[in-house]
């Protein structure tokens, strides 16, 4: 029976790991879920090992990023949208919603002055600071002479904190430079805001931990005099910055370049389950999360990008063939390591995507109010003040009505299709547009529908 399994590491019938080779190569499909946020940032750049590089080569690059199926309607405009786009539901993530609730959010500009996390970033013109500029020919009071060092008053300084310097290192956002200031004119600047990934995430973390990793193979290596191990993760780490390169890119948000009057930017997310959400925000707001596609931005594009991927493949042939012909030690030793590493990817997969991106830009409150709070459950009609049994219970009608009560608005129901186009809907939409701009919160939505529909069946 001792003769059925090997004994020692001897060459000739010892355990040997000649298959750890394959633990570089496996795990792409957890690689191939972190693609777009692990080439977001400058760390990519980092020579390192990672389980399946060449999941980050895609023949073709997306030119978005992935959305959510939902309906995404204009409250005040003619905007109709098929999905919920990626940042958007990063902030609310629709997936996780329950049938029939209404959540009504306010969406802003936490900073408007922030320009910390990209240069492209212009400022709105919602948000230009109202400041007094000097008129053209006037003359300038010695408090704010110029040639002394002082700042006009139409002038803005920003000088950025360590933090910001940090950020803006890793996610390949130069920050302000100290002689620089920002100019308010009285169009905003042609410009976009690049969402930069969070600078504490988890991607950031396993990224430097694996760049440990690798020096200390190599490190482990040279102590072995294990030459082919030293290659290979050489060849292995090489391989993992050539192919960042070729991948690296960064999100651009759509923007309003030019002043002027726009409605507001409030808009209605419809889900299947019939979940409905409010999101009230400005213009700028709404055309960056929600009317306008964000654009992928690569560093390197055509040819150059194809030699990157290229030579990216050709250095991982010979590292993989390398590493079935370590020591023992060693083939361990990485064993461990890729081990480790394909796991962790696996952990992170499982966090949601909001530690992975920063999107502190955006200051999110919830202000639905307590009558439509839980309008997923069941509710007395006693707190709804109704005798009715009906309105208690959760339903499309009762969080449609819901909606407009808080919208005042009917074109959007309309337009979005979340109900049928029918005579009694009309007729139902209509008087509950009216009961909302006479504030009645208490109107009997359900009841009435219901009476709408019986008297349709007498009709006929």
């Amino acid at each position: 029976m001792a003769s059925w399994f090997p004994i020692g590491q001897d060459e000739s019938g010892g355990w040997r790991l000649d298959i750890v080779a394959l633990l570089a190569v496996t795990g792409e499909s957890f690689i191939g879920e972190h693609a777009q946020a692990l080439t977001s940032f400058t760390l990519c750049l980092l020579p390192r090992i990672m389980p399946a590089p060449h999941a980050l080569l895609q023949p073709r690059r997306p030119t978005s990023l992935p959305a959510e199926v939902a309906k995404v309607t204009s409250v005040y405009g003619d905007t109709v949208l098929d999905s919920v786009p990626f940042f958007a539901n990063i902030i609310h993530p629709i997936d996780q919603l329950r049938p029939f609730p209404f959540i009504v959010l306010e969406i802003k500009h936490k900073d408007p002055m922030d320009f910390r996390s990209d240069p492209v970033f212009s400022l709105s013109d919602a948000e230009l600071p109202q400041l007094d500029a000097t008129p053209p020919g006037s003359a300038v009071a010695t408090a704010v002479d110029p040639e002394n060092g002082h700042v006009r008053p139409n002038l803005v300084r920003r000088q950025p904190t360590m933090t910001e310097k940090v950020a803006g290192l890793v996610s390949n956002a130069p920050q302000l430079r100290r002689t620089e200031s920002i100019n308010v004119p009285p169009i905003a600047k042609m410009g976009r805001y690049a969402v930069p990934p969070a600078l504490h995430s988890p991607l950031h973390v396993l990224s430097v931990l694996s760049f440990i990793m690798s020096i200390g193979l190599i490190v482990a290596g040279i102590v072995w005099k294990d030459g082919t191990a030293v290659v290979a993760v050489c060849l292995l780490s090489l391989a993992t910055s050539v192919i960042g390169y070729a991948a690296w890119w960064r999100p651009l948000l759509m923007h309003r370049p030019m002043r002027g009057k726009h409605p507001q930017g409030d808009v209605i997310i419809r889900t299947r389950e019939a979940a409905v959400l409010l999101i009230k925000c400005r213009e700028e707001v709404a055309r960056e999360l929600y009317s306008g596609a964000e654009e992928c931005q690569y560093v390197s594009t055509g040819i150059r990008c194809r030699l990157f991927m290229t030579l990216g493949a050709i250095l991982m042939m010979p590292s993989v063939i390398l590493l079935g012909n370590c020591s023992f030690n060693m083939q361990a030793l990485v064993g461990a390591a890729y081990l480790f590493l394909n796991i962790t990817y696996w952990v992170i997969g499982m966090l949601p995507l909001k530690y992975s991106w920063d999107l502190s830009r955006y200051e999110v409150r919830d202000s639905t109010q307590d009558d439509a709070r839980d309008a997923h459950l069941w509710m007395p009609v006693s707190s709804l003040h109704h005798e009715n049994p009906e309105e208690g219970y959760p339903s499309l009608v009762r969080t449609i009505w819901y909606a407009i009560r808080e919208t005042k608005q009917k074109d959007w129901v309309i337009r979005s299709g979340a109900v049928p186009q029918t005579e009694n809907w009309m007729k139902w939409i209509v008087e509950a547009t009216e009961a909302a701009k006479r504030g009645e919160r208490s109107w009997p939505a359900v009841s009435r529908y219901n009476e709408i529909v019986g008297e349709g069946f007498e009709n006929t």
